[in-house]
């Protein structure tokens, strides 16, 4: 069987897009870890098939590169959101349901195969603090960590070690490395399911601006991110430690189209 892909990725964090809308897929019979592999297969953080909903444009199936199927991915949707768009669903505003909830996606293109995406996150509540960081969750649990000299930490050894604390099993937790500049926020984080520092990750970076304002105490606002492979920003409104109107915002685009045979 011969399926088409495509190639997208949001602020480096790459993904490989499959259509399950008009084409008979089974998400659950894809050998998702081998397409995933960037040696001997097609390369990506993770696997994306859109599939049929009967309430919204779409359902979003998110695999992490381990080949195993995760609730919620921020760089993900937006780059299914442009996805979707590409493949013919002609709206400005995108619904779609993953298995965190639903969200839209307002899309605005930003030259050829380029797009700029605000996406709706889930909404937030029970930050804990934990002698490492904040804990919370934004569609997957994260770990916060605010720390100096981010740019020459060694992310992917201090947050292995940190994801695979048994307090966090058996799921386990995403890490991210946080360090406040005039700017804005500058952001590492080691993702679990891909056991590795990725470019960027939307939910990590969601989770980021969220656990800064907690700590500052700030309570509506739009806060700009910075990661090595790109800028984003997020808002967000907060009652106590209920975050609402959280909206991640940053490009998605598309790289490439190929064929692969299972």
């Amino acid at each position: 069987m011969v399926i088409r892909f495509s190639k997208y990725h949001g602020a480096g964090n790459d993904f490989i897009m499959i259509d399950g809308l008009t084409a008979e897929i089974s998400a659950g019979g894809l050998p998702v870890a081998d397409l995933c592999n960037r040696h001997t297969g097609i390369g990506a953080d993770g696997l994306i098939v859109l599939m049929p909903s009967t309430t919204v444009d779409f359902r979003m199936v998110y695999f992490n590169s381990d080949g195993l199927q995760a609730t919620m991915c921020g760089n993900g949707g937006r780059a299914a959101a442009a996805f979707a768009s590409r493949l013919g669903l002609n709206k400005s505003l995108v619904r779609f349901e993953a298995s965190d909830g639903l969200h839209e996606a307002l899309i605005t293109m930003a030259g050829v195969h380029r797009y700029q995406i605000r996406l709706s996150m889930t909404d937030v509540r029970g930050m804990r603090s934990e002698p490492e960081g904040l804990l919370l969750n934004t569609g997957v649990p994260h770990l916060v960590v605010f720390s100096q000299g981010v740019t020459s930490l060694d992310v992917t050894t201090v947050g292995g070690h940190l994801r695979n604390l048994p307090k966090f099993q058996p799921e386990g937790t995403n890490v991210n490395f946080v360090e406040i500049i005039e700017e804005g926020l500058l952001v590492r984080t080691y993702e679990r399911g891909v056991e590795d520092e990725t470019l960027s990750c939307g939910t990590g970076i969601t989770a980021s601006v969220l656990a800064y304002a907690m700590r500052t105490g700030t309570t509506r606002g739009e806060t700009n991110v910075f990661c090595r492979g790109g800028n984003l920003s997020v808002s967000f409104r907060r009652e106590g430690d209920y975050f609402t109107d959280v909206m991640l915002f940053g490009p998605a685009v598309h790289v490439f189209d190929g064929t692969f045979e299972i």
